[in-house]
């Protein structure tokens, strides 16, 4: 989003203006967090989902705990061998929502900063809650996710992401199986017997060979999730809706112009960042423009009077916040202004006053 705001100080100075000079913070690559899990929407309740097919291998049965899926696809192949504990959405508008719904919480975990990033083999790594980003990811053996309750762990791998027979993701200090997400550039493999926790969202497909088991789910947004002996149990208790994605500022307009006294200063920031984005001045004021009153030729150098702007143009650079002050006036000029103020203010008094006579064709 792009958010444009005026700094604007009308005829004195913007508070951005120290001794003329203006200073605008340099621009830095926006980070983009989440307070919370990602949001699945309706997809929360599938332990499966796929785009294209759905494979379950002929071999022992492969048991799923939650909802199968499929959208826009609708081939389910080896059903027979399928144990499920839930419902079937085969190119249904379930289903068909619940893609959509995915592809956005793919995409939220996509667009998150990651707080390490250059990853590749994750195995031996005991890991606080955070964002995690590397090329093609891979576990081989144990990897530790050590927080509580509400913390939020994503991985994210550009490519590939591919777990061997050894694979092994332990929860500790209460870290929740809800809160563990993986996002896969294009597919993801378990190997035999690997053991996963979280939710797997592959761009293209997924797949878990001979005995792998998965405490979370398994999405796969436009390709095919291959199943062969597996147990697969989606996670209970979770929340549908995630927590709030924010997008920190970056200014994309170039810094303030210096001011000049006596001109005019006005000044556009443009700036991108999620939620919309306000300014406040960290210092000084901008300066009111007060209404202006006419006084003599002779009186033209006083600056205010009674709080009144004199003059729309600032004689020095300095706050906008001024005490009553004459610069080079003569006393005589002094001595005239109350009067001049006074016959003003009678005259409109007696103006008020006088009747209205009609006035009649001669």
């Amino acid at each position: 989003m792009v958010r444009k705001s005026r700094l604007s100080a009308g005829v004195l100075f913007a508070a951005v203006l120290v001794a003329g000079s203006a200073v605008m913070p340099a621009s830095a690559q926006a980070v983009t967090t989440i307070d919370g899990p990602i949001g699945l929407g309706s997809a929360e309740p599938f332990a499966v989902l796929a785009g294209s097919t759905i494979t379950v291998a002929s071999n022992p049965t492969t048991t799923v705990v939650g909802d199968v899926g499929l959208s826009p696809g609708s081939s389910l192949t080896g059903d027979a061998f399928l144990t499920l504990t839930g419902t079937q959405h085969l190119a249904d508008p379930v289903a068909a929502q619940a893609k959509l719904d995915l592809t956005t919480a793919y995409n939220t975990a996509a667009s998150l900063t990651p707080a390490t990033s250059g990853l590749s083999d994750l195995t031996g790594l005991s890991l606080v809650p955070g964002v995690y980003s590397g090329g093609a990811l891979s576990l081989s053996g144990e990897l530790t996710l050590a927080g509580s309750a509400s913390s939020v762990w994503v991985f994210q791998a550009a490519s590939t992401f591919t777990a061997g027979s050894s694979a092994l993701v332990t929860l500790t200090g209460g870290a929740s199986i809800c809160n563990v997400f993986w996002q896969v550039g294009s597919s993801a493999t378990l190997g035999a017997g690997s053991q996963l926790v979280g939710t797997i969202m592959a761009d293209q497909s997924i797949t878990a060979v001979t005995g792998a088991v998965v405490e979370g789910r398994l999405l796969a947004r436009t390709g095919a999730v291959t199943l062969d002996t597996n147990t697969i149990t989606r996670p209970v208790g979770c929340a549908s809706s995630g927590g709030t994605v924010t997008t920190s500022p970056t200014i994309t307009s170039g810094a303030p112009p210096e001011g000049t006294v006596g001109v005019a200063y006005s000044h556009t920031i443009e700036s991108t960042g999620t939620p919309t984005v306000t300014y406040a001045l960290s210092a000084g004021a901008v300066p009111r423009v007060s209404r202006w009153i006419r006084l003599p030729a002779c009186c033209r150098e006083l600056r205010r009077v009674r709080g009144r702007t004199a003059s729309r143009r600032p004689r020095q650079t300095g706050r906008a916040r001024m005490t009553p002050s004459v610069i080079r006036s003569s006393s005589r000029c002094l001595l005239r202004l109350p009067l001049i103020l006074l016959t003003r203010r009678a005259s409109r008094m007696a103006r008020s006053w006088l009747p209205r006579v009609p006035m009649w064709p001669a």
